[in-house]
């Protein structure tokens, strides 16, 4: 599939991509089918513009981001593994075409396609012209560290790990739906109300593709792909964009548990699996490898690489900022599914695979969260056919992978658990040793959820997982 990505009114695109899809990045039009508010990442800063370098990643990522949410994955050869070339302006044409394999390899794992990105050259940088906008002024001086802020359970927690430090923090959010963003607004208020006296701000910007068009301008039929795999590259992108402004050694966090970081697929059917890898100790190496040739010395860090979920939460579970909101995070992976039950959105659903590794951690507490939309999931009712549980009212398939991942823990030797691991990405023996702890602990951290929480087909769901007579 080409792709043609356009920042410039006046560009023109070549015959020779005349079969392509296009995405204008243009200002508010008829014509813009890649709306943003990045600018804000530099405004908020008091710049008109970003540094070539960083404009040109920045972009690039949401062209990535473009491709990966547009081009369906059920249309290629094998359902999964999509060819994508992508045309991408940049300001620094020599420093990406000198990356260009290096940055492929990178898109690969991180997606699971085959990317082709070609750069051409551009002179002018984008949105940099005045605007009547009036944006909130980060405090550059007296910022530390740049932090993730999704509105998450794990950067719930990492910020309040990093306020307690007495950190100074400009924590950057990613807003994929309306909704979010006035939840992590009124997450971050009880940071400030908590930490006053600790320098903080919160920047959240957005980026969303529409139809792609043709040449023309015309829309063209896509239904575009729900893995979006690439969305994190995005939001890494656009704290890397704002720590850029602030020092060219300010770190970036991510705050994600060590067990999603590695992702092992649940079950050997799952090897396609929707989650991100974005954390995942390879890319995020080979990420910093990239950056360092690019130019950009603002290293990329995972606070909670080698961290349980539950874990976390042990660290913070007296700390008042985190008894006052760890019931507004969203673990989701549909967060606005639940207004099919006229319920306000968003809401974790409660049975997908991050919401039950939410409820593990939650559990490690003693803590039982009621924001579901199905709140007691392995005490429902279920229906027994042909030795597989069907629930009655929802799609339990991620329930039904993660019972068999603690079926499979538990029948497999340490060896071949690692085996498990390692076939995820390249990591040194250390890494491997300190993510069987992580994926081990996780895995007793589950089968505690299990025991605990099973009612009418109890003993059958818990031997279902492997754990014979359940405690």
């Amino acid at each position: 599939m080409r792709i043609w990505i356009n920042k410039q009114e006046t560009e023109e695109i070549p015959v020779a991509y005349n079969n392509s899809l296009v995405f204008n990045m243009l200002q508010e039009n008829n014509l813009s089918n890649l709306k943003s508010d990045i600018e804000k990442l530099w405004r908020s800063c008091g710049n008109t513009e970003l540094s070539s370098i960083n404009e040109d990643l920045l972009v690039l990522s949401i062209a990535v981001f473009a491709a990966d949410k547009r081009v369906n994955r059920s249309k290629s050869i094998d359902a999964w593994t999509r060819d994508i070339e992508l045309n991408v302006p940049v300001l620094e044409y020599e420093k990406w075409y000198a990356t260009k394999e290096r940055l492929n390899s990178l898109l690969g794992f991180l997606s699971g396609d085959r990317w082709n990105v070609q750069f051409r050259k551009t002179h002018l940088h984008y949105r940099n012209n005045s605007s009547r906008k009036k944006y909130n002024q980060v405090d550059k001086h007296n910022i530390e560290m740049v932090s993730l802020f999704s509105g998450g359970l794990d950067s719930f927690s990492g910020a309040i790990k990093l306020l307690e430090e007495g950190k100074k923090v400009c924590f950057v959010g990613f807003r994929e739906y309306g909704h979010l963003e006035i939840r992590q607004n009124k997450i971050f208020s009880i940071l400030e109300n908590n930490y006053p006296n600790v320098q903080k701000d919160l920047i959240v910007f957005n980026s969303n593709p529409y139809c792609p068009l043709d040449i023309y301008g015309n829309k063209l039929l896509n239904n575009g792909e729900n893995t979006s795999r690439s969305r994190s590259f995005m939001f890494l992108a656009g704290a890397l964009a704002v720590a850029s402004q602030i020092g060219s050694t300010i770190p970036i966090m991510i705050p994600e548990n060590g067990f999603i970081g590695i992702n092992v697929p649940l079950t050997d059917s799952r090897r396609g699996s929707c989650s991100t890898r974005t954390t995942h100790p390879y890319f995020i190496k080979k990420l910093n490898e990239l950056l360092i040739e690019l130019d950009i010395k603002n290293p990329i860090e995972n606070m909670y690489a080698y961290r349980t979920k539950g874990e976390i939460v042990e660290e913070l579970e007296s700390v008042t900022a985190f008894k006052e909101g760890y019931d507004l995070t969203i673990s989701c992976s549909h967060p606005c599914q639940a207004r099919m039950n006229q319920k306000t959105i968003p809401m974790n659903c409660g049975y997908c695979y991050p919401c039950i590794i939410r409820k593990a951690s939650l559990n490690q507490i003693n803590i039982k969260d009621e924001n579901y939309d199905y709140n007691n999931v392995l005490s429902m009712e279920f229906v027994k056919k042909q030795g597989v549980f069907k629930a009655k009212k929802y799609n339990p398939d991620d329930l039904k992978a993660i019972l068999s991942s603690i079926y499979r823990f538990k029948h497999l030797s340490e060896k071949a658990v690692k085996v498990l691991i390692m076939q995820t990405g390249k990591i040194s023996i250390d890494e491997v040793n300190m993510a069987y702890r992580v994926y081990s602990k996780t895995m007793l951290e589950i089968e505690k959820l299990v025991v605990k929480s099973v009612s009418k087909y109890g003993g059958e769901i818990a031997n279902y997982a492997g754990i014979g007579e359940h405690e």
